[in-house]
């Protein structure tokens, strides 16, 4: 049997956080303009927090971050990446039992130009951030991310 050839360079499909931009007409689909970051929790968010603030101290003594969660987002360059119509995600609806409904790209881009879509009430903006699974160039997966 023989055995798969080793991975060389990156993967296709990666995972990205961070915040969208626009998103805009295509063709079929979209294209969606995105915010890279990076959500850090832990000592890591904690250090990057202090790094920000100017304030020195060794990780795992800084002060801890509010909700364990720091975004450090330094550079603000857009990244583009095709949206098909079809690609499904969450976002976060509900408000008390907060869950997440599945909507597709189409009714993505509307709540993007919008703020809203028909039949669906955010429990918070989409400035919370966002994940996308992504391949090479096409998202083929999206959520919302949750912020207390």
């Amino acid at each position: 049997m023989a055995s798969a050839a080793p991975q060389v360079g990156p993967p296709a499909v990666q995972w990205l956080y961070g915040h969208v931009v626009s998103v805009e007409q295509s063709g079929d689909g979209y294209l969606l303009r995105f915010d890279p970051a990076v959500l850090t929790s832990g000592i890591t968010a904690n250090a990057a927090a202090a790094a920000a603030e100017g304030t020195s101290c060794q990780p795992d003594q800084c002060r801890p971050v509010p909700n364990d969660n720091y975004t450090v987002d330094d550079g603000h360059d857009v990244l583009v990446y095709r949206l098909p119509a079809d690609a499904h995600g969450t976002v976060l609806t509900n408000g008390a039992s907060l869950s997440g409904q599945r909507i597709d790209g189409r009714t993505l881009a509307s709540i993007v130009a919008n703020g809203k879509a028909p039949g669906i009430t955010l429990f918070e903006p989409l400035d919370s951030g966002m994940w996308l699974e992504v391949r090479i160039d096409t998202i083929q997966t999206f959520h919302q991310q949750y912020h207390p």
